[in-house]
């Protein structure tokens, strides 16, 4: 294993402010020197404090000897950490042709690499490392109404064990060698597949059949369960969950991502009397080429693992699960059958990209294009894409008013929230 190197947790204090939308880039009040000095690990956990947005870990990221504070996507999904090629550039980052890569969406993503790329996850140092280089900004922004300057990918979760405490909003990073779990958990066995956790998993469809399944253990996945064509076809899911709604979720490295979204009778992980079920669970099945892997069968998103605190132990190959009190109830499915992207240079205009026919929202009226200004009486340029869709998600029943621009005129429709799974 990798011998561990931290910056001490003393030598380092952290203050942030509310600017614009969110927070803003955090402040190190050390010098360009001191900021990279690395000591021996402590064997104590490290804190790293995470905005948990629209189904996405964004952790406090620090690149090089750069005091500038990115916060980037923390993936276990992800098998390189990756910085965006803006980032890289005014960095002066020394950038090397890398041809291109694929991953969920239909299309592949040119990338580039440079060596010997130190980072530091809050008070963590990971590298000098190879890092790669892409333009995952202008990508995944759109669709999550956040900025994109990087990810952080598999090593760190090899060289550590890490705890995400969706509770407290923060990364607890463990020292393998001393570190033991004994903690009344639910401890799944892992395997490591091109880096990435896979735990192994049932599938109980309306018809009552019980299928085995592969489960990627994905951090950076915006759904609960997301489950790959392959899988789909051999096993004929279309016809054995006939009520479905298709619509976009997001983007991913191969671009933008459809699903067919249902619900699913049960999902099981482990065996015997330690297994974990959840019944009725929302999940998407992949249509048109999204998710088209042969060596996982589906997705096991954040929003299925925010419902624990979770502690990824790589070097032991094991997944812990606690389930957090009170208990967090099933991500639900979007009730008002808008589908919203950001645009601007901040990110804060929200436009319908697509509508669910049919849905509340067309039935009110909105149409495709239409920018939302408001949410009862909020303005949404004050509140995250991930808060708005978080609202339309919540209160089947609710009349909610939402006014919009459209040719520059304003306009208030009454959308009544209502499931649609």
């Amino acid at each position: 294993m990798r011998s561990e190197r931290s910056i001490a947790a003393s030598s380092t204090r952290w203050w942030c402010r509310r600017a614009g939308r969110g927070i803003a880039p955090l402040v190190a009040v050390l010098n360009a020197a001191s900021v990279i000095a690395l000591i021996p690990a402590v064997s104590r956990a490290q804190s790293i404090p995470f905005i948990y947005d629209d189904a996405r870990l964004f952790v406090p990221v620090h690149v090089a000897t750069d005091t500038t504070t990115y916060w980037f996507i923390l993936d276990t999904g992800a098998q390189p950490t990756i910085v965006d090629a803006n980032v890289a550039a005014a960095l002066g980052l020394k950038v090397r042709e890398a041809g291109s890569t694929t991953g969920a969406g239909t299309h592949s993503l040119r990338q580039g690499r440079t060596q010997d790329v130190a980072l530091r996850v809050g008070g963590v140092a990971l590298g000098p490392m190879e890092v790669r280089v892409s333009e995952i900004d202008s990508l995944l922004a759109p669709s999550q109404g956040r900025a994109a300057p990087g990810i952080v990918g598999s090593r760190f979760f090899m060289e550590h064990v890490v705890e995400i405490d969706f509770g407290a909003a923060l990364v607890r990073v463990h020292e393998p060698t001393s570190w033991h779990y004994d903690g009344d958990g639910i401890v799944l066995p892992l395997t490591l597949d091109n880096g990435v956790p896979v735990i192994r998993g049932q599938m109980t469809t309306p018809d009552g059949a019980v299928l085995p399944m592969r489960l990627l253990v994905d951090l950076g996945a915006k759904s609960t369960l997301l489950v790959a064509e392959p899988f789909i076809r051999s096993n004929e899911l279309m016809t054995r969950f006939p009520k479905s709604v298709t619509s976009p979720l997001g983007a991913g490295v191969g671009g933008a991502t459809r699903y067919a979204f249902t619900r699913i009778p049960r999902l099981a992980l482990g065996s015997g009397g330690r297994a974990l079920s959840t019944d009725s669970l929302v999940a998407g099945l992949s249509v048109g080429g999204t998710l088209r892997s042969t060596w996982y069968d589906a997705l096991l998103g954040a929003d299925f693992l925010r419902r624990f605190r979770v502690i990824f132990d790589y070097p032991h190959h094991q997944l812990v699960l606690e389930p957090r009190v009170p208990a967090i109830p099933i991500a639900e499915y979007d009730m008002s059958g808008m589908f919203l992207l950001a645009e601007g240079a901040d990110r804060s205009r929200y436009v319908v990209g697509e509508l669910v026919k049919g849905g509340p929202a067309a039935a009110a009226g909105i149409e495709v294009g239409d920018e939302l200004v408001s949410l009862d009486g909020q303005p949404t340029a004050a509140i995250t894409l991930g808060s708005v869709r978080q609202r339309l998600k919540a209160g089947a029943g609710r009349a909610l008013r939402v006014e919009v621009e459209r040719d520059g005129e304003r306009t208030v429709h009454v959308v009544t929230l209502r499931r649609l799974l």
